[in-house]
C-alpha cells in the first residue's frame, strides 16, 4: 500500500509539472496562428484549444481540417517548430539547429517567406544546418552565408592590421554524392562543386564561359562543345525577351531588329554578323553539314560568333548584360 501511495504521488508530481510546462500554450497558439496566417496569407488554417485545453486541434474555417496537404502539414510543422525553439528552456545561441528540407512541399509562393523566417529567428544560432533538395531556396542560403563569409574576411583584414586575433570563416558549404561500392549504393558529405557554389543558375554558368571564350586563347578542344553552350544561353535569353512560339531564327532577326532600332549614330549590327552568330547557335551544335565531322572548326570564326552574339545581347538589353557580367566570378 505504502508503494502505491508513493508511485500515486509520484505520478501527480509529474502530472503537476507537465501542466505546468503547458500553462502558456495559449500564447504559442497564437505565434503559431500568427506564423500561419503570413505564410498562407489568410486565416483558413488556425490552430485552437482541444477539449482538455491542453494540447491542439487543428482547423478549418473553423471546422475540423481534413485531408491537409503536404504544404500545409509541412507549414504547421515548421511553425510549431520555430515558437517552440523560441520558448526558455531551449537557449538558441548555445544550441544545435538542423532544418532538413523545410519547403520540399511548398511551391514558390512560401518560399521566400520561409527562408525569411529561418534569416531570422536563427541567425544567431550556436551552429545552424541547413539541407535542401530545392534550388531557390539553396541560392538563397547560400548568399546569406557567403555575405556572412565575407563581412568576417572582412574584418579580418582590420583585425590583422591592427595585431588582434582572426575571426573563424562561419559558413561552409557540402554536399551529399552518391557512389556504389561493391554493389551496394552509398552516399557521403563532400565539399560543394565549385559550379553550384559560383553560379546561381544554368544560365549564369553558361553566359560566364560564353565571356571567357570571347577574351582567352582557348584550346581547340573548347571549340567543339561552344556551339552547344552558345545555343542553350541564346535560347534561355530568347524565350525571356520573346515568350512565343517563334522558331530560333525568327527571335533571333527580332532581337537582332530591336536592337538596331537604338539611337542615331550607333553601331548596328549587320546582317551578316547576326548570321554568323546563328550559325554558331544552330549549325554549330547541330552538325547539320555532312562535312563538318571531318573538318576542324575555325578558331578564328568561332571567336567572332561569339563576340558577335555577345554584342546582340549586350545590345539588346544593356543592363541585363550589365548585371551578367558583374556576376560572373572573379570579374572586373
Amino acid at each position: 500500500e505504502k508503494e502505491a501511495l508513493e508511485a500515486i504521488n509520484k505520478n501527480n508530481s509529474e502530472i503537476s509539472e507537465l501542466e505546468k510546462q503547458t500553462s502558456n500554450i495559449g500564447q504559442a497558439i497564437k505565434e503559431i496562428n500568427k506564423h500561419l496566417k503570413e505564410f498562407f496569407g489568410r486565416e483558413e488554417i488556425k490552430l485552437e484549444l482541444d477539449g482538455d485545453k491542453k494540447g491542439y486541434a487543428i482547423k478549418r474555417d473553423g471546422q475540423p481540417a481534413k485531408n491537409l496537404s503536404e504544404g500545409e502539414k509541412t507549414a504547421i510543422a515548421f511553425s510549431y517548430f520555430i515558437v517552440k525553439v523560441e520558448e526558455k528552456e531551449f537557449k538558441i545561441k548555445e544550441g544545435i539547429i538542423f532544418i532538413d528540407d523545410p519547403i520540399s512541399s511548398f511551391d514558390s509562393n512560401y518560399i521566400y517567406h520561409c527562408f525569411s523566417l529561418i534569416s531570422t529567428h536563427f541567425k544567431e544560432a550556436g551552429q545552424l544546418f541547413i539541407s535542401t533538395h530545392n534550388f531557390q531556396l539553396f541560392n538563397l542560403v547560400k548568399e546569406w552565408f557567403i555575405n556572412k563569409n565575407n563581412h568576417v574576411r572582412k574584418d579580418n583584414v582590420k583585425a590583422k592590421s591592427e595585431g588582434e586575433v582572426e575571426k573563424p570563416i562561419p559558413c561552409e558549404f557540402f554536399m551529399v554524392e552518391n557512389f556504389t561500392e561493391a554493389d551496394i549504393r552509398k552516399a557521403k558529405l563532400v565539399e560543394l562543386d565549385k559550379t553550384l557554389r559560383n553560379y546561381k543558375s544554368e544560365y549564369h554558368f553558361l553566359f560566364s564561359l560564353l565571356n571567357k571564350f570571347k577574351d582567352v586563347n582557348l584550346d581547340y578542344a573548347d571549340f567543339y562543345t561552344i556551339g552547344n553552350v552558345a545555343r542553350r544561353f541564346f535560347d534561355i535569353f530568347a524565350d525571356f525577351k520573346i515568350p512565343d512560339s517563334r522558331d530560333q531564327k525568327q527571335k533571333m532577326e527580332a532581337i537582332v531588329k530591336e536592337a538596331n532600332e537604338g539611337e542615331e549614330g550607333d553601331e548596328k549590327i549587320s546582317d551578316s554578323d547576326w548570321n554568323k552568330a546563328y550559325k554558331l547557335v544552330n549549325e554549330f551544335s547541330h552538325n547539320s553539314d555532312p562535312t563538318s565531322t571531318i573538318e576542324h572548326k575555325d578558331k578564328s570564326e568561332s571567336k567572332d560568333a561569339i563576340k558577335i552574339l555577345m554584342d546582340i545581347v549586350k545590345k539588346s538589353d544593356p543592363k541585363h548584360y550589365e548585371i551578367l557580367v558583374k556576376n560572373v566570378p572573379n570579374s572586373t
